[in-house]
């Protein structure tokens, strides 16, 4: 159902926490009394993140030029 698909959209612990910015890396922040099923999802999110290359395409898509530097994670 739509409502269902709303939910596990906003559900913590089924993305397991939020992508911090401007780290110049991949960070996951959970809450700190997540249970194990949402930190192994947040693990999951970093790895989905690295795989994307977000910060890539951060830096692509919405960094101008002369800050890419700042944020670059290499």
């Amino acid at each position: 159902s739509n409502l269902k698909r709303m939910k596990q959209r906003i559900d913590h612990v089924e993305h397991g926490g939020g992508l911090l910015l401007g780290v110049g890396g991949i960070c996951i922040i959970s809450h700190g009394s997540a249970k194990a099923i949402a930190i192994s999802n947040a693990i999951r999110s970093a790895r989905d993140a690295v795989e994307n290359k977000v910060i890539e395409r951060i830096n692509s898509n919405y960094v101008p030029e002369n800050h890419k530097s700042i944020v670059s994670n290499q």
